[in-house]
């Protein structure tokens, strides 16, 4: 708190205004959640079809970045426009969260699978169970991407031109 203090008497001491400070809100916050859209169009855009899983995930962090952004300019634009994204960012967030949650049990199979089972058992029992559990991960990965393609369409969808961001 101490250095954010210093910062605001040293912008007012020195004399000179911040970039954009004289301009509004919304002529600052628009090309920014307008930029925000095109990054999170224009990367899925590029993804093929398997959807590579870190892709997938740097998208999950583009599309958290734009509904932050909405909702923090919320009361700037038409309720309808920032609610409507914000909902569509919402489903997508959690489609592409259950994915990731799925990478990430896959690699806990992997690493439960390459150790030593003797003391379970034998090894046949534990290995066709992680042979069972990975078909189901690769099966619930499938369906997410096919959920997060539809939801994608959906997302689209939303008039953003109209929304008011491009003042």
């Amino acid at each position: 708190i101490e250095d954010w203090g210093c910062f605001l008497e040293s912008v007012t001491e020195s004399g000179t205004e911040p970039p954009l400070a004289s301009l509004p809100i919304d002529r600052v916050a628009g090309p920014r959640i307008l930029k925000a859209h095109r990054r999170i169009v224009k990367r899925y855009a590029k993804l093929p079809d398997t959807q590579p899983a870190d892709r997938l995930h740097r998208l999950r962090i583009d599309a958290k970045k734009l509904r932050y952004l909405l909702q923090f300019f919320s009361s700037v634009y038409p309720h309808d426009a920032t609610a409507a994204l914000t909902t569509e960012l919402k489903k997508i967030q959690n489609i592409l969260g259950a994915f990731n949650d799925t990478v990430a049990q896959q690699r806990l199979l992997v690493e439960v699978g390459g150790h030593p089972m003797a003391a379970i058992g034998s090894r046949a029992e534990p290995v066709s169970t992680i042979d069972w559990l990975e078909g189901l991960l690769a099966q619930r990965q499938k369906d997410l991407r096919n959920a997060f393609s539809k939801q994608f369409e959906s997302f689209v969808a939303v008039d953003i031109q109209n929304a008011g961001f491009n003042t």
